[in-house]
């Protein structure tokens, strides 16, 4: 009766703020709107009365069958008034007198989240490693996820990029109800990973990096394999790492030759060359896309078996785009060429510039 009682206080509560948030929410939008003079006070949550009843039950009567719920649900009670260090001792209790409880996963993944939180990421990731323990349940995936992240925050990173690899087979392996954002950030930590120069931390970069790493970790075929690529190409270019970037994006057009995302990815190749001033390979890669890409190419013949509209659509209006642009640029390197050979009085030079561009 009391355990029922507790929770009824308990959700009473949570009712009792959801109402209280949703007024003040309304009158929050009056205030910043000029309509209140006055700034709403933000309401908090009164678990006072089911903290008392669960300390109650669990002085009255240890043995109880449902205790560990009870000392459970004590400690969200802390943590909703802020009372961590409560919080965290009914937590442990559990963990250590009721390992057999359905809720040691959750009291251990509780822990973790706190830990991790207060930067604490070493007593966080011996935390979820605890939670692991328990197998595959409905927080499998936020627990791999976390786990992955207290590794990258340590610059454990072969660790992390390991449970981050072991969370995308889980999502691989079917449909997972909620499952998109925390894999795609799970991709993105594991581009970043990745993408450290540094692993060992000597000050050196490391010889591994980045192809090494690619063929290690991404080598074999796999569900996230291409999209994780795009993720790194990218990480790369945002860190100034435009040579790397270049590599990764010729690695997947390579691996991947019928991917639709080659267009793109062929794209920022042009992009990072002219990053770093390499303007005739840049050229060079322009005058390509209609070879690589436009009708006619074995990428095109693949889009066009495989019924990628879009694709197709997409390549043409690259191909159309860079053929006029490309001839500009053209044009103008010509001009920059003979203009610099007439003003270095070099014969040899200025046969040299019209050799190259067919003047």
């Amino acid at each position: 009766v009391m355990f029922r009682l507790a929770e009824l206080h308990f959700e009473a509560a949570v009712d009792e703020y959801n109402r209280a948030d949703e007024a003040y929410q309304l009158a929050l939008e009056r205030y910043e709107l000029g309509i209140d003079a006055v700034a709403p006070t933000e309401p908090r949550k009164d678990f006072g009365r089911t903290s008392a009843l669960f300390t109650d039950l669990i002085r009255r009567f240890p043995d109880y069958r449902q205790v560990d719920g009870a000392r459970y649900l004590l400690g969200i009670c802390y943590e909703q008034d802020e009372r961590y260090d409560e919080a965290l001792a009914q937590y442990r209790y559990i963990t250590e007198h009721h390992t057999d409880s359905m809720f040691a996963q959750e009291a251990h993944l509780r822990m973790g989240e706190y830990f991790f939180e207060e930067v604490r990421f070493q007593d966080a990731r011996e935390q979820y490693l605890a939670a692991m323990d328990y197998g595959q349940t409905k927080w499998w995936d936020k627990i791999l996820f976390k786990l992955g992240w207290s590794y990258y925050l340590l610059a454990q990173y072969e660790q992390a990029i390991s449970t981050f690899t072991q969370l995308l087979y889980f999502y691989a392996e079917g449909d997972r109800e909620g499952s998109a954002a925390l894999r795609q950030e799970a991709m993105q930590y594991f581009a970043i990973s990745l993408s450290e120069v540094d692993w060992n931390s000597d000050g050196v970069v490391d010889a591994e990096f980045i192809m090494g790493r690619v063929e290690r970790f991404l080598g074999a075929d796999s569900t996230y394999a291409s999209e994780t690529l795009d993720r790194l190409a990218s990480v790369l270019s945002e860190n100034q790492s435009h040579d790397e970037s270049i590599e990764v994006n010729e690695y997947a057009i390579r691996r991947f030759d019928c991917d639709p995302r080659n267009v793109e990815r062929a794209l920022m190749i042009v992009e990072s060359l002219g990053k770093i001033r390499n303007f005739d390979r840049a050229l060079e890669m322009q005058r390509l896309l209609a070879t690589n890409f436009g009708p006619g190419s074995s990428w095109y013949a693949c889009q066009e078996r495989e019924g990628n509209e879009e694709a197709m659509t997409r390549a043409e209006q690259v191909v159309k785009e860079n053929l006029v642009e490309t001839a500009a640029r053209y044009y103008l390197a010509a001009e920059r060429a003979m203009l610099d050979a007439e003003e270095s009085g070099s014969a040899q030079q200025l046969e040299d510039a019209r050799q190259q561009f067919d003047y």
